[in-house]
């Protein structure tokens, strides 16, 4: 089935056909629905996977569209500050940058005890892991 207004419907989110999905998530995050093809090919250059966790996203369940830099706090809508985002994590984040939210984040893992190895320039060096 689908919402009617765009003739055959390949793929449904919800009670709306894809198309108009990405219409209301661009309207909603941008206020305006000029951009949302390119909304839509962002997802698919993200492969669908959540920009900070890599976890698979499944439209219209666990799917946010999140500005990078909060609008509040000096971002704009274009695309280059915008990323597909798993719902959960966009909560965590709220209005913060991304620099913050990750530094929110490191916070949270030193203090309950994760230390992570990585490799740079061939050799080892602390960032988190689990000790």
């Amino acid at each position: 089935m689908g919402c009617g207004k765009n003739g055959e419907v390949k793929q449904q989110v919800g009670f709306r056909c894809e198309k108009c999905w990405f219409k209301k998530i661009a309207y909603t995050t941008t206020k305006s629905i000029k951009n949302w093809e390119a909304i839509r090919d962002l997802y698919k250059r993200q492969k669908g996977l959540c920009a900070y966790t890599g976890i698979k996203l499944v439209l219209g369940e666990n799917t946010n569209l999140d500005h990078i830099t909060p609008v509040k706090k000096g971002g704009t809508h274009k695309i280059n500050n915008l990323q597909w985002v798993d719902g959960k994590v966009n909560w965590m984040k709220y209005d913060s940058k991304e620099a913050e939210f990750l530094k929110t984040i490191k916070l949270i893992l030193k203090r309950k005890g994760y230390c992570m190895k990585k490799k740079t320039g061939g050799r080892e060096i602390n960032a988190y892991h689990n000790l």
